[in-house]
């Protein structure tokens, strides 16, 4: 199954979904971060929604 269908089904059952897809990039692509800028800029798009998550949850 495709991540866009995985996607697809979540928002199906009402579970909110933020799908990015990295054109170009392989699997656990973030792994080289500390050298591939489009890794560090997925790590922080993650960090920042965990971050959004948390702090939505403590209001």
């Amino acid at each position: 199954m495709t991540p866009s269908k995985v996607a697809d089904h979540a928002r199906a059952t009402q579970v909110p979904v933020e799908l990015t897809v990295w054109e170009g990039m392989w699997h656990v692509f973030q792994l080289f971060a500390s050298i591939l800028p489009e890794g560090q800029q997925s790590l922080e798009q993650i960090g920042a929604a965990f971050e959004y998550e948390r702090t939505r949850s403590q209001r």
